[in-house]
């Protein structure tokens, strides 16, 4: 009975002294468990960047990590850089990886990234997985924007830059249009890609992406329901 009574006090003891089992991560917004993902990561395969894993938003909603593209006219040369905004479809941090002129430099053939790009890119996911221990981060999934949307550019101010090609040519005229439609399940704000049609004359600028609230009165259709 003493060797029993013994072994029954051990075991309390360790029970004790264990650490608790940690709880589930959980959304502020379900309150249900939620598995972090993974750090959205950039990549640099056969000649291109690989941002499948953008956009990215935080389940509540604080941040959104977009990429962005400029526009390079006729060469088309890759570039990129990573912008994280605020739910006001306001920047916090931008984090340029390439432009478009230093492409011939830091992918001297024109498919394998230098040191120098492997570098900065390491740099920026980084920073990436420093925002996925902060934030829980889900991919936001693209769709094709509903054939009923549509957006007052002008009043939102979503145009293209404009100005004069030469002395005597008139302004570029690129007209917008909503490209894609970014959403994650159970998070209220969506992400519009606005894209710009060009001809030979006028390049098409680089995309924009927009942060939306599903409710924004800007939006007149069923885009958010």
């Amino acid at each position: 009975m003493a060797v029993q009574r013994a072994l029954v006090a051990s075991l309390v003891l360790v029970a004790a002294c264990s650490p608790a089992k940690p709880e589930p991560l959980r959304s502020a917004m379900t309150h249900r468990p939620v598995a972090r993902m993974m750090a959205p990561q950039i990549a640099w395969r056969d000649g291109r960047f690989d941002t499948s894993a953008l956009p990215a938003i935080a389940r509540d909603a604080a941040i959104v990590i977009l990429p962005l593209v400029d526009g390079d006219g006729g060469r088309g040369y890759p570039n990129l850089r990573v912008e994280v905004r605020n739910l006001a479809d306001r920047p916090i941090t931008n984090m340029q990886i390439m432009k478009s002129n230093e492409f011939e430099t830091l992918v001297p053939d024109a498919v394998h990234a230098t040191p120098e790009l492997e570098s900065r890119l390491a740099i920026v996911n980084r920073e990436l997985a420093d925002l996925a221990m902060e934030h829980v981060l889900v991919t936001m999934k693209e769709s094709a924007p509903p054939p009923d949307l549509a957006i007052d550019f002008a009043a939102s101010g979503w145009l293209a830059p404009s100005g004069p090609r030469c002395a005597q040519c008139p302004p570029c005229e690129n007209p917008p249009y909503v490209a894609a439609l970014y959403r994650a399940e159970g998070v209220d704000p969506i992400v519009l890609r606005i894209e710009f049609k060009g001809t030979d004359i006028c390049w098409e600028p680089g995309p924009q992406y927009h942060i939306i609230a599903r409710n924004d009165a800007s939006l007149t259709s069923s885009a958010g329901k």
